[in-house]
């Protein structure tokens, strides 16, 4: 198997996109980053089954996509790339503003399953896509960021429907949700499946300074009932708003 390292070096670069599909290159790509100024980087990378990332800033705002060399996000073969999982976390745990795709999430979601997850303690804003499935464990996740200001929840549109949104628990409230957590936006047109209900009633139940609830509500016969439900959810925050657009 043919393997090559993309290295990135810079003592000046500010901005950096680096984009690595299956279709372009072998399998074997590794990626080494060093470019301590760095203030924006977005990574689209199918490919890479090593990434590595030294001496990030923590104003970097992080856009990401890497999936590890995988096609499949099942325990046992995001097990087979731990090793390089754990050596990418600790890079990446430092940034302030974070894009992160369902893919990679995925990947997370699997990992900590065998090891635990650093603090995204400079974490004040994420924008996060998640699948169904993975919903019970983003509190867990959460728990990683103590600090989050602000979340805008996608939820992936090929198994929104699925019978797993019948599964959702949420069995904890992460520190996040009690001291920092102040903004919640769906950025989904949100139709009132039960899925996106839980949600956020999970958020306006346990979210003791939050400000605002943004949804983007869709037109159609149940917008009344929508409206009704939403103002029958209590709020753990007495100044928080629902914000309809």
């Amino acid at each position: 198997m043919y393997a090559k390292v993309f290295r990135v070096l810079s003592s000046s670069l500010m901005k950096l996109s680096i984009e690595l599909y299956f279709i372009m290159h072998e399998f074997g790509t590794g990626v080494v980053i060093d470019a301590p100024q760095l203030r924006f980087l977005s990574i689209r990378d199918d490919l890479s089954e090593s990434f590595i990332i030294k001496n990030m800033h923590s104003t970097v705002k992080l856009d990401i996509s890497l999936a590890f060399g995988l096609g499949k996000y099942n325990e046992e073969d995001v097990l087979s790339k731990r090793s390089m999982i754990h050596d990418f976390l600790p890079g990446i745990s430092v940034v302030k503003e974070m894009i992160i795709s369902w893919d990679t999430f995925m990947v997370i979601y699997q990992y900590a399953k065998f090891e635990p997850l650093p603090q995204f303690g400079y974490l004040s804003c994420m924008n996060v896509t998640l699948r169904v499935s993975v919903l019970n464990w983003l509190p867990t996740f959460l728990e990683s960021c103590p600090h989050l200001k602000i979340i805008n929840v996608a939820l992936a549109n090929d198994i929104k429907y699925s019978e797993e949104m019948n599964q959702i628990r949420f069995s904890s409230v992460p520190e996040c949700l009690l001291s920092s957590l102040e903004f919640v936006e769906f950025s989904n047109t949100f139709s009132g499946d039960l899925a996106e209900m839980k949600l956020v009633k999970y958020f306006l139940e346990n979210s003791a300074i939050l400000k605002k609830l943004t949804l983007r509500l869709c037109y159609g016969r149940r917008k009344d009932e929508i409206f009704k439900e939403l103002l029958r959810i209590p709020r753990r925050s007495s100044t928080c708003q629902i914000i309809i657009l």
